[in-house]
This record gives structure tokens, sequence and C-alpha cells, in this order.
């Protein structure tokens, strides 16, 4: 209980901290000593333990027969031959191997396969979720519309060359997948920087540029005369009318791809 003047009590706690943080700072020596000492017998007994812990989750995702043990899983056809010669390894160990077409009321897993350039858009497709076994990956088409767009829309050589040495930096250093998203994405800001002629928003840096390579006066695309913002205006409608179609078709083919023809022939799209 309390006794005395609370500042008394205050300072009587405070002193009963230090001998406390003191007594634990000798118990944390100790088992640094202890740790030191015993460093190959502890990581035997880590690598035991994680040994175990594996058996028994992969026991707790088995069927028991038996005297034998079920497990079934989903692999990559690439990997069948070499999966089977592991397994044909192991003593009493039997393996078989289905098509996942045949398993599709099952909902195999997905995994994305694009080109170097589409890969990095992969994160998109995966934030809003994977398509299904017999559905399209619209990860090219997000690459190339993101792409594209992104570049009109923050269209500055300076600015686009920061952008990039920024993705670098983001997907080398700090191995974030936003980074190589933003790769492609600076570089055609840079290209459509170089063609509206803007450089960190200053609008007439590139004109002996344009001069020098061209023979022309001026840029190659002014967006601020009038009958270019009309063209781009027109422009940005026909890309919005483009992309909505692909959109609907892409659907469309991917419906088909389910074998859902009524879906396909009389759905929304």
């Amino acid at each position: 209980g309390m006794s005395g003047k609370p500042r008394e009590y205050v300072a009587a706690l405070k002193k009963r901290m230090d001998e406390l943080n003191q007594t634990l700072e000798k118990i944390n020596e100790k088992i640094q000593e202890c740790v030191r000492g015993n460093k190959d017998e502890l990581l035997e007994m880590f690598t035991a333990l994680c040994k175990h812990h594996a058996y028994i989750s992969i026991k707790n995702h088995a069927c028991k027969y038996n005297r034998s043990f079920v497990l079934v899983g989903w692999i990559p056809a690439q990997y069948e031959g070499q999966i089977k010669k592991e397994l044909k390894s192991i003593r009493n160990t039997e393996v078989t191997f289905t098509k996942a077409k045949d398993e599709s009321q099952h909902s195999p897993p997905v995994k994305l396969k694009n080109i170097f350039f589409f890969r990095p858009f992969e994160y998109y497709t995966e934030m809003y979720g994977l398509p299904g076994y017999n559905e399209l990956d619209t990860s090219w088409f997000i690459a190339i519309t993101y792409t594209l767009l992104f570049g009109i829309m923050f269209a500055d050589v300076g600015q686009g060359i920061m952008l990039l040495a920024a993705a670098i930096i983001m997907y080398k250093v700090k191995k974030m997948p936003l980074g190589a998203l933003l790769i492609p994405c600076a570089i055609s800001s840079t290209i459509f920087g170089f063609i509206f002629g803007s450089v960190f928003g200053f609008e007439e840096l590139l004109n002996p540029v344009y001069k020098a390579l061209f023979g022309i006066d001026g840029k190659l695309v002014d967006v601020l005369e009038g009958s270019t913002t009309m063209m781009l205006i027109y422009s940005a409608v026909g890309i919005g009318v483009i992309l909505l179609i692909v959109a609907m078709l892409l659907n469309i083919c991917s419906t088909i791809k389910r074998g859902d023809i009524g879906g396909a022939l009389f759905g929304v799209n």
C-alpha cells in the first residue's frame, strides 16, 4: 500500500524500477552468454522444431487412410516431371497427375504468365482480383493503356526523367513492385513530354532542339493552339470509346472461354 507523501512514494517507485532494470540487464546478459556458449545446440534444436512444424502442417492438410496419408495439391504443369522424379525417389510413395482442365470445378489456382514488359502490371491485376482459371489475363491490356494514358497526362521530359530515376531506385534498392510498374510509365511521360515540348513546365526550352532535328519553328505538337486543343479533345473521346469497346470485347471473349455462350450472346456486353 501507499505510505508517506506522494512525492516520496514516486521516488521510491523510481528507485525500485532502477533496481529491477539492473536485475533485468544482468539476466539478459546471462541469457546472451548461454546463447553464445550453446549456439550450435540451439540451432540444431531450432532446425528440428522447424522440421516438426512442417510435418505437422502437412498432416493438417492430409487425409489419413489406415497407415497412409493422401496429399492433394496444385503445381504448374511445367514442374510435373521434376515433382514426379522427386516423389518417386521416396520409398512407399505413389503419385498421380490429372490435368487442371479436368478439375476446373474445383477452382484451380491461377499463375499469371506475361512477357517482360507486361509482367510488372500483374501487380494491378492481382490487386483487383486474379482471373479465374478459364478467364482471360488482362495484364497486357492494363500495361498498354496505363502506360499510354499516363504518358499523355503526365507529359514532361524533366519530370519524366526524375520519375524514372525514382522508379529505378524503388525497384532496384527498395525492391518495390510499384517501381517496376512506374519505369515504363516514366519513359512514356518523357516521350510525350518531348512531343508536347514540356520540360519542368517550361514550354519553349525544346524549340531549338526541334529546329536542329526537324527544321521547324515551334513545337511538334502545341497543345495550347486552338486547332490542336480540339484535336486533343476529340482524340481523348476517341481513345475512351476504343478502350470501352475493347474492354467489352474482352469480357465477351472471357465469357466464351468459360463456356457460357448464352452470357456471351445476351449479356450486357
